[in-house]
């Protein structure tokens, strides 16, 4: 994801464009399928699954299927 696509940062007037970068850096890193993937479990109608290749299959479409929710542990 490029800088300029998180709007929330664009519009912020008091940063930089090399704190801007720094930010940018910062939240790609953090924002990575293994983290995504230990943040949510999957439901799939009958059962709750942990299961990282299930995720992460799921998280592909672009809507997720008939009777599948993501479910964020936070």
């Amino acid at each position: 994801m490029r800088p300029n696509n998180r709007d929330i940062l664009v519009k912020c007037e008091w940063l930089t464009e090399d704190q801007l970068d720094g930010l940018h850096r910062l939240l790609q890193s953090l924002e990575t399928p293994d983290i995504f993937c230990a943040a949510h479990e999957l439901v799939d109608r009958y059962k709750i699954t942990s299961s990282r290749k299930k995720i992460i299959r799921e998280t592909r479409h672009y809507y997720l299927r008939s009777f599948r929710f993501l479910l964020n542990k936070n």
